[in-house]
């Protein structure tokens, strides 16, 4: 049977096309931590792990940046924050409206690979938007990528932000003496597990 060069231009072009479904779990063992400081002294706060099932589900294709377009949001419970003393978690909770607004939403917009073509020591750039205290704000965030085998990898960014990028006004003490500052330091670790 004869094929034609038009024939032959479609086969390869429905190969080239062809995308692949991804699906990972955010692993509960997943961190955030977030650094900050007072006009005192240093602070940490963390939520060691993720009591939220997550997963990021996208298609690809190729190598080429991947935009998503749905599940690929991981949600996280603000009251597993947990800080150096218990003043310090009660008046962050406070200041971050736990009550009225319980989760943390990081929804990923874009990643410049696919995650099953990345190897352990490479930077990947994403584009995430952070929900907090009902307010959402767009930050790029690069991600090193550790630990990869067949299946899993780790994923671990930073991100400077700052309280008044989502309206919220930093916690201060002994009318007003001690004082948080409004920058502070988000710490990312993402344990991913290829689902498909």
């Amino acid at each position: 049977m004869k094929l034609t060069i038009f024939t032959v231009l479609l086969i390869c072009m429905s190969f080239i096309n062809q995308t692949n479904h991804e699906e990972w779990l955010v692993k509960a063992d997943s961190s955030l931590y977030i650094h900050g400081k007072t006009n005192i002294n240093a602070f940490t706060c963390g939520i060691p792990g993720f009591n939220k099932t997550n997963y990021l589900s996208y298609n690809s294709a190729g190598k080429e940046k991947v935009s998503f377009q749905q599940s690929c949001e991981i949600v996280i419970n603000v009251d597993g924050f947990k800080c150096e003393n218990s003043m310090m978690t009660r008046d962050l909770l406070k200041t971050l409206n736990a009550n009225s607004h319980p989760t943390m939403n990081i929804k990923f917009k874009t990643i410049s690979l696919p995650l099953s073509t990345v190897c352990s020591g490479q930077i990947i750039s994403s584009r995430a938007a952070i929900d907090l205290a009902g307010k959402t704000s767009i930050y790029s965030i690069d991600l090193k990528v550790s630990d990869v085998d067949q299946n899993n990898l780790t994923l671990k960014g930073s991100r400077q932000i700052c309280f008044s990028d989502f309206d919220l006004v930093p916690p201060s003490k002994m009318g007003g003496l001690v004082k948080v500052n409004d920058f502070i330091e988000v710490n990312f670790t993402f344990n991913l597990s290829r689902m498909n």
